[in-house]
């Protein structure tokens, strides 16, 4: 079964969960400071499965050491016959490589940035 076809969804899915994460941690912060500045408000707790989930992924970002979000360039096969031999069998390696060399034009690849979370 091809699942190349369910490979944008992915993408999608990741930077969408991604923004919610990065949305999160700013709502967080900006509670946290008011709850400082203003020690006597409650924050009602959150009780829906999503926003659980969502603060069990925060509660392992803020585990971490550090915290970078960046933008990389990655790429998917859009119809394998137009890429140029040389970076057949698909030799990843040789189009990450190219990629890193400013060359963003592959025939039969789609060259893209996608949103990465690093944790360390």
């Amino acid at each position: 079964m091809d699942l190349t076809k369910f490979e944008p969804l992915r993408t999608e899915l990741n930077t969408i969960r991604t923004e919610k994460l990065i949305a999160e941690m700013k709502r967080k912060e900006e509670e946290d400071k008011l709850k400082q500045e203003n020690p006597e408000i409650k924050v009602p707790v959150i009780a829906t499965q999503e926003e659980r989930e969502l603060h069990q992924d925060l509660r392992e970002i803020e585990k971490s050491k550090s915290k970078d979000i960046r933008k990389v360039w990655t790429f998917r096969v859009v119809n394998l016959n137009l890429v140029p031999r040389e970076y057949l069998m698909l030799n990843e390696s040789a189009v990450k490589e190219a990629i890193k060399n400013g060359n963003y034009h592959i025939s039969g690849l789609e060259i893209f940035q996608e949103t990465k979370l690093n944790l360390r």
